[in-house]
């Protein structure tokens, strides 16, 4: 039989750890679900440029992963920088997509204008921000940024 004294002693500690355990869990899932873990491979930001614009709190989605106002969005002479709080992603550092390397093409989702940008070439991510979104990031980035297909 089981003390109740003791569960109560020891329950103090391991409701902080269960919490920090699913956290880490979840926000792993997180990096795996939306393909981020792949393009930080391939596309680190090494933080040595300074952005042209700075978007913060912005929404879109990351493969299959909504994060809704939890974007960073930042434009570089040399292409799209992507953040996400740690908080969020723990594991997850920011991007820096080349605009060589981003499609751009248009998409509606019931009544709203989206536009699709494929990571990479072959592409290995995908990002699906609003149409307004795009074209304050794709002014700042000038001629430079792609355009987008119908």
């Amino acid at each position: 039989m089981t003390d109740p004294q003791a569960i109560l002693r020891w329950l103090p500690f391991v409701i902080p750890l269960a919490f920090v355990g699913f956290w880490l869990l979840i926000t792993t899932l997180l990096g795996l679900l939306s393909g981020w873990f792949n393009l930080q491979q391939w596309y680190p930001d090494e933080g040595t440029d300074e952005p042209v614009l700075k978007l913060k709190r912005q929404s879109g989605q990351v493969g299959i992963v909504n994060f809704n106002n939890a974007l960073t969005l930042s434009v570089y002479r040399t292409g799209l920088g992507i953040r996400v709080p740690r908080i969020f992603a723990l594991f997850s550092k920011p991007l820096l997509i080349p605009w060589t390397e981003i499609e751009a093409s248009a998409t509606k989702s019931l009544w709203v204008r989206l536009v699709r940008l494929d990571l990479g070439k072959p592409a290995n991510g995908k990002l699906v921000v609003r149409e307004k979104l795009w074209a304050k990031l794709a002014e700042a980035a000038g001629p430079a940024a792609p355009t987008v297909n119908p």
